[in-house]
């Protein structure tokens, strides 16, 4: 996974998803470079033909113009659909708020991720170029043509398509019109999630009988006097999946008040191309009265980015971001017995400013800089019951597991905490007045032997 880049989005116009249904046909496909592939195209015809809503606030998929034989994106009145140039799609949409290049599981190749703050892309490679694979909607303000958008109601979807909405397995609901499908996921009896995939006949991705997981959902702050619609519920989560370079994750945010301060849990679940789901996985979700010197989490990660940029290289193994995070940070960071625990976002900016703290701000600037390198992290806490907690970090290594990394110095000695195991921790712990005694059940253990780096 290459360096992630962040950068700013304005939607300056209607966001209008178009599509279509009519006669079969046969449409001109690119040739992806991957195994066992058909680009056979299948239609259904639809009978309605209700014409497409523009306008710079309600932005809507037209989901059954005749003329097209395909759903597409349609932005500063352009045509952005699967199966489309990717080069010329970024043209048009400007640069991504998070942009990720990863090896292909499925394809030949690699395939890239473009996050924006309405919509992700994910494509796949092709003969000379990469084409858009998959579009994900991230905003409930992007419906259909016939009203439904994330957060519409199940029995809204189903007396909206009728027998057209074909019903899958763990809340799936599609349409397909020839060379693409729409896709809904209902959950809680509410469309959760709405996506578009190109018909590539993939094996590889259709035919993946194992369940995709979410391997990363860190513990946020909200504020009270922020908006709902302005709160991204995936900012912070990962997931993994044997194939699928970037399983859909859905979040059950519903237990969230943000009128009120106090500790809520939301729910992730993530799911694949072939319509496997993940088990949930439960983070917590803290809203709070936001601070005189609060910093919005876009600066901070401006501020990381110039670390980053530094020390992390592209063609660097998640082990070497690991350990040039690790270097950098005890080479620049002095300790200091104080710290706000209550967000660590705003403790990693606290600490970038001034490279001092004490645990939790080394954890913070950890996790901080690990997110923004594409490592995947989540923070580990000592046993209460003590004089003293501790915060440090688990890591994820692609193909091996969780290892704990912990950045804060100790007077003990001994303490190259960059990637070790449980038991190579746990019995540092006892050797030193139990620094590290934490509860193994609430965490995913690690191998048994050391990270292979």
């Amino acid at each position: 996974m290459t360096l992630m880049k962040r950068k700013g989005l304005v939607l300056l116009c209607a966001v209008v998803l178009a599509g279509c249904s009519g006669k079969a046909e046969t449409s001109t496909t690119h040739a992806p470079v991957m195994a066992e592939v058909s680009n056979t195209a299948s239609s259904k015809a639809g009978s309605a033909t209700p014409e497409p809503t523009k306008t710079s606030e309600v932005p809507v998929i037209q989901t059954e113009a005749p003329e097209a034989k395909k759903y597409s994106l349609e932005y500063n009145e352009k045509k952005i659909s699967v199966d489309d140039d990717v080069a010329a799609v970024i043209s048009s949409l400007g640069d991504a708020r998070k942009e990720e290049t990863v090896t292909s599981k499925a394809f030949v190749g690699e395939e890239k991720i473009y996050t924006y703050d309405a919509l992700t892309l994910v494509t796949y490679p092709g003969d000379t170029k990469d084409y858009i694979e998959s579009i994900s909607l991230r905003k409930d303000s992007i419906a259909t043509a016939e009203g439904i958008k994330i957060g519409s109601s199940k029995s809204e979807l189903e007396g909206t398509y009728g027998d057209k909405l074909e019903k899958g397995k763990n809340g799936i609901y599609t349409c397909k019109i020839d060379n693409t499908e729409l896709r809904f996921i209902v959950l809680n009896d509410k469309v959760a999630a709405i996506d578009l995939f190109s018909d590539v006949k993939n094996k590889k991705l259709t035919s993946d009988k194992s369940k995709p997981e979410v391997v990363n959902a860190f513990e946020v702050t909200l504020y009270t006097d922020q908006k709902e619609e302005e709160v991204d519920y995936y900012r912070y989560v990962a997931a993994s999946d044997e194939r699928d370079v970037h399983p859909r994750v859905v979040a059950d945010y519903s237990a969230v008040d943000m009128s009120k301060t106090g500790s809520y849990k939301v729910v992730y679940y993530a799911y694949d191309r072939a319509g496997n789901r993940s088990s949930k996985m439960t983070t917590t979700y803290t809203v709070a009265e936001k601070e005189a010197n609060y910093t919005e989490p876009d600066k901070v990660d401006k501020l990381a980015d110039q670390v980053v940029k530094k020390i992390i290289k592209e063609d660097m193994s998640t082990q070497q971001k690991c350990t040039a995070i690790y270097k950098w940070i005890r080479s620049n960071f002095s300790y200091s017995n104080t710290s706000d625990k209550i967000d660590w976002v705003q403790a990693a900016n606290n600490g970038l400013r001034r490279k001092t703290g004490d645990c939790f701000t080394y954890y913070s600037v950890a996790q901080e800089l690990l997110y923004r390198s594409g490592v995947q992290s989540m923070r580990v806490q000592k046993n209460p019951g003590y004089e003293s907690t501790h915060y440090w970090n688990l890591v994820y290594v692609p193909d091996q597991g969780w290892y704990h990394f912990d950045t804060t110095p100790r007077v003990g000695g001994g303490d190259n905490f960059d990637l070790v195991t449980d038991s190579w921790l746990l019995n540092y712990s006892r050797n030193h007045s139990n620094s590290h005694d934490f509860d193994t059940s609430k965490y995913p253990a690690t191998p048994t032997k050391s990270v292979q780096k």
